[in-house]
């Protein structure tokens, strides 16, 4: 019983409740204004996700956050048939054991080290493939 009391209390712990907007910071606000209309209407793990989000934000140089600038500028202009394309290859990502993670990542690492010209002629080359031809090619690099 000991056990299971001491168990429930510390979930409970880490339960974080919503917050409304007025009661964030004022600094807080002003960051997230564009939301607040619909702050009150976020659960309290959406919530969350935005404040840490804008922690970490806050900690980036001006550097780093131009560049997330541009990459989200990007998204945007994606059409949201291709954003959700995004999405789903993401999540299949996620699902992925870890080796074959490792593989996909050292395969972009090896293809970002290539010249720009190369790049775009392999990508090119790929794009001008019949699709039984560019599966093929999918299941032997899923296989390396």
């Amino acid at each position: 019983m000991k056990h299971t009391l001491f168990f429930l209390l510390l979930l409970a712990s880490f339960h974080v409740f919503s917050q409304t907007w007025e009661s964030l910071p004022d600094q807080t606000r002003t960051a997230l204004a564009p939301l607040e209309p619909r702050w009150d209407s976020f659960d309290s793990d959406k919530q969350n996700q935005l404040l840490n989000g804008l922690k970490k934000w806050q900690k980036l140089s001006p550097e780093a956050k131009e560049q997330a600038s541009q990459r989200f500028q990007k998204w945007q202009q994606l059409s949201p048939e291709k954003r959700q394309a995004l999405r789903d290859k993401m999540r299949a990502f996620k699902q992925l054991p870890p080796s074959q993670k490792q593989k996909l990542r050292d395969n972009m690492r090896q293809f970002k080290r290539l010249p720009p010209a190369k790049r775009q002629e392999l990508r090119q080359k790929f794009h001008n493939l019949r699709p039984a031809q560019k599966r093929a090619i999918k299941q032997k690099f899923k296989n390396r």
